[in-house]
């Protein structure tokens, strides 16, 4: 396979993921009844903001380990990120979700450990310390990952890698967090660079932010707001795309720019020149 095929292919498979999850609807209000398929696990993750359920989030946690929906190495991560954003907001969760990791088996528990150090929270060392308290038999464990610092989930370098553009919107979906939408946003950077793997996911990207703002109040308001940013024409045309609900103009985009990257040529770069003030149709 061409490394531009290549590319796409990873592209078009972040796009999948991204557009099956944003299909659900917001997250249930409780749980009683309600059948943890993976589609229900994927649409409270994304939607958690708009309805916690402090009491019960780490059941739909301990449903999607279970089910194997965290074994791939992004699904991992964003799971992290996800619960990241939990803590953020409570750390009542470090107890809740201690007592799932605890009893699983081989570095799962880490996983944990990681969501305190991605959260953001400036307390974050007397999180590590209640945490052994809970975990004394892993303390040497805890104490290895916490060597290496702290730092919020939407500071973290993205260097071409996609995970980090399903971490900063796993994050968002528990938090709501504009730092994280601002995150992806600055991937945008990189729309005109010549290194196929950037071009990718700086496309990523715009199609992520456009899906989500069809789905997410928040996320078509922060796009409106950066209109007089740097990357103004790309909000606007977000926006149009959120407005008409149609993202089908993204992926031959994204296409043709990672082609041109990979063939060494100038990469072309979608422009919108008018501001975009008309809100979307309910």
């Amino acid at each position: 396979m061409s490394v531009m095929r290549c590319l796409a292919a990873k592209l078009f498979a972040l796009f999948a993921v991204i557009g099956a999850t944003s299909s659900i609807g917001a997250a249930q209000t409780h749980l009683k009844g309600v059948n943890l398929t993976p589609d229900v696990i994927a649409g409270v993750f994304q939607n958690y903001y708009r309805a916690p359920m402090p009491e019960r989030i780490h059941e739909v946690v301990q449903a999607a380990m279970a089910q194997g929906l965290a074994e791939t190495r992004p699904k991992r991560l964003a799971l992290i990120a996800f619960m990241a954003g939990l803590i953020s907001d409570d750390t009542k969760h470090i107890e809740r979700l201690a007592g799932v990791f605890a009893k699983l088996p081989g570095d799962q528990p880490e996983r944990l450990v990681r969501a305190i150090l991605y959260s953001g929270r400036t307390d974050w060392q007397d999180q590590i310390a209640r945490l052994k308290t809970m975990w004394p038999h892993k303390v040497d464990m805890i104490d290895q990952l916490a060597k290496r610092g702290a730092r919020p989930v939407y500071t973290l370098k993205r260097d071409g890698q996609p995970e980090v553009l399903d971490m900063n919107w796993a994050y968002f979906g528990a938090t709501g967090s504009r730092d994280a939408v601002k995150s992806v946003m600055e991937a945008l950077a990189d729309l005109r660079s010549s290194d196929p793997q950037r071009v990718a996911l700086a496309h990523a990207a715009r199609h992520t932010l456009a899906t989500q703002a069809i789905q997410h109040d928040r996320v078509y308001e922060f796009c409106q707001r950066a209109q007089m940013g740097s990357f103004g024409d790309q909000m606007r045309l977000i926006i149009v795309a959120a407005n008409n609900q149609d993202v089908s103009t993204f992926k031959a985009d994204a296409d043709a720019a990672i082609k041109a990257a990979a063939d060494g040529k100038p990469v072309p770069v979608p422009e919108a020149l008018v501001m975009t003030t008309r809100s979307r149709q309910p």
